[in-house]
């Protein structure tokens, strides 16, 4: 080969070399005058609109709780009508799940593999949640907000994972110190739900009796599918169970209420929040439901002196007509607004790891329905921590304290 032609080859190797360096340039690097920087993309994010996606026990023994999702849809939608979140629409995926752990891994595999939502949000449920909140933070995918209080979403603390509601174990707490400061020398005992759910709120209740020397005598649990609670309520009753603790969802809490008033069986019964709601007098019956004894942290759906409840009514008529008002609405508003403040400070260029950096830096945000202070940080997940007493009474539900921590 002459000369002539090894320097031709050399130089059309090394005009090929940079051309591929050009070509490989990184997305960072400035872009030539004249053209737009390519954007970077983030997975369930375009240019006006966010994905996000949930599993929710539309039917099933937990249907009760399907309000939760339906007023957190139209909150959204509320959002979307005054611009959006930094000029992009929310869009909300709601897969049934029907309280049944197999299919919320199917549902939530499906959501985030198949639809590519942003991040899950307020996935309710203990036992289902359970099933893949560890496969979620693995892969880096936003699990935000979620509808449990189950203390493992937030001990050890996750990047991805964010409880919302007070935790079991401030709810088991506060109900076992109701117990020893109101109901001194009397006996306990505890129904709860045979899963994480329920033996996180009875492990809590019963540890913070036992520091007090006060008795457990009975402890009877329930699948949730039940509906037949009798022969616990006897197990109860001849045990001599004066206190009990209900760890159940809403209809196996009725149920078990319904009952126990058939059977004749008298105590005071310490509920938890997870079931109050007026819809239990459909279910149980107001006698049946007089004075128990559970806890809340949202306001009450029903008073419309509190100018956040009356727009909640205003934005449920327009965005979800026929869906009444009601304590899980309120707490669907609650969820969505803090998943909506938490969008609104990851900015406009919006990422998953922003995402989890904004919930990390709300700090005493007090602007929602709940009107209570906000808090995160990167080694504290719980949005909320504080809950006040209640009385199931007359038909209605009614703040018997100010705010209790744990």
């Amino acid at each position: 080969m002459t000369q002539g032609v090894w320097k031709a080859a050399a130089f059309l190797v090394t005009f090929g070399l940079v051309l591929m360096a050009c070509r490989e340039a990184p997305t960072g690097a400035p872009a030539p005058a004249g053209q737009q920087a390519p954007r970077v993309t983030e997975v369930g994010v375009t240019d006006d609109s966010i994905l996000l996606g949930t599993h929710q026990p539309l039917s099933g023994p937990a249907a009760s709780y399907s309000p939760i999702s339906r007023a957190s849809e139209a909150y959204f939608k509320y959002i979307n009508d005054q611009g959006g979140v930094n000029g992009r629409k929310i869009i909300y995926k709601i897969e049934d799940d029907g309280y049944q752990p197999p299919r919320t891994v199917e549902v939530v595999k499906k959501l985030v593999e198949q639809d590519k939502v942003f991040a899950i949000f307020n996935g309710l449920g203990t036992p289902t949640h359970s099933q893949v909140f560890e496969w979620l933070n693995d892969n880096k995918i936003p699990d935000m907000y979620i509808a449990s209080g189950a203390t493992k979403w937030t001990e050890p603390v996750r990047r991805y994972v964010f409880g919302f509601q007070p935790d079991y174990r401030v709810e088991g707490t506060l109900l076992a110190r109701y117990a020893i400061q109101n109901l001194p020398g009397k006996k306990a005992g505890i129904f709860y739900q045979n899963d994480d759910f329920g033996k996180d709120g009875a492990r809590w209740f019963e540890e913070t009796l036992k520091k007090a020397n006060y008795p457990v005598v009975a402890r009877e649990s329930y699948e949730v599918n039940a509906t037949d609670m009798s022969s616990q309520i006897i197990k109860l009753r001849d045990a001599g169970a004066e206190v009990v603790l209900l760890f159940c969802v809403p209809r196996p809490c009725a149920l078990f209420l319904k009952q126990a008033e058939q059977l004749g069986y008298r105590a005071t019964f310490l509920m938890s929040a997870v079931s109050n709601d007026p819809e239990m007098f459909n279910t149980a019956g107001p006698s049946a439901m007089e004075g128990v004894i559970t806890l809340g942290w949202l306001p009450l759906f029903d008073d419309t002196s509190n100018p956040r409840i009356r727009q909640h009514y205003e934005i449920l008529q327009k965005y979800a007509p026929g869906l009444q008002p009601q304590n899980f609405t309120v707490n669907g508003q609650m969820a969505a607004e803090i998943m909506v403040e938490t969008l609104r400070r990851a900015g406009r260029d919006l990422t998953r790891e922003k995402l989890i950096d904004a919930a990390e830096s709300i700090k005493d945000w007090s602007d929602n329905i709940a009107g209570i202070g906000v808090t995160m940080s990167p080694t504290d997940h719980r949005p909320f921590k504080a809950m006040r007493y209640m009385k199931f009474t007359g038909g209605k539900i009614i703040f018997i304290s100010d705010y209790q921590y744990e």
